[in-house]
């Protein structure tokens, strides 16, 4: 431990002689080195932002998140299913299920929209649950809550191509 008459040497810039510190950490910094925060000086390592407050959401959030996306999923798998039966008369059968990616694409940009522009596993996760809820939902509701209508493969491939369009719009950014 350095005596008081030992000068205190910037952690970063060895050669700076300094009377500041760090007000989180404590470590000496020169003004070059240091951070101006309401709280005082900080050096580089601790003025950086936290990334993993990025990539959290609070349980708030969480919840929000997964009501406001599960609404728009329903509401968005609602015109899906009509878009479907309207253009099965046109005859696109099969490639009607392809609308379910621009469902996912709407769930991912609204959960985007949601969390801030919030990133990482949770936000995918939700995105996916979401967009998964919202086509469940719809296909119970129009069945009149038969479960029958969960056995229906073409509602799992749309479930699953909306997952893809939900995952790829929250991780295009």
């Amino acid at each position: 431990m350095p005596d008081a008459s030992t000068p205190l040497r910037c952690h970063c810039r060895r050669h700076e002689i300094t009377s500041l510190r760090c007000a989180r950490c404590g470590v000496p910094i020169c003004p070059h080195c240091s951070v101006v925060y309401p709280a005082g000086m900080l050096c580089k390592q601790c003025a950086k932002p936290d990334r993993a407050a990025r990539l959290q959401l609070q349980p708030q959030e969480l919840l929000l998140t997964l009501v406001v996306g599960t609404v728009v999923s329903y509401v968005a798998a609602w015109l899906l299913l009509l878009a479907e039966g309207v253009l099965s008369s046109v005859h696109l059968g099969f490639f009607a299920i392809f609308l379910a990616f621009f469902h996912g694409m709407l769930v991912g940009e609204t959960v985007r929209q949601v969390t801030r522009f919030k990133r990482g596993t949770q936000v995918e996760q939700l995105a996916w649950l979401a967009a998964a809820l919202g086509l469940i939902g719809m296909a119970l509701y129009l069945s009149g809550g038969h479960l029958g209508a969960l056995l229906d493969l073409m509602l799992w491939l749309q479930i699953a191509l909306s997952i893809v369009g939900a995952h790829n719009r929250v991780r295009a950014y």
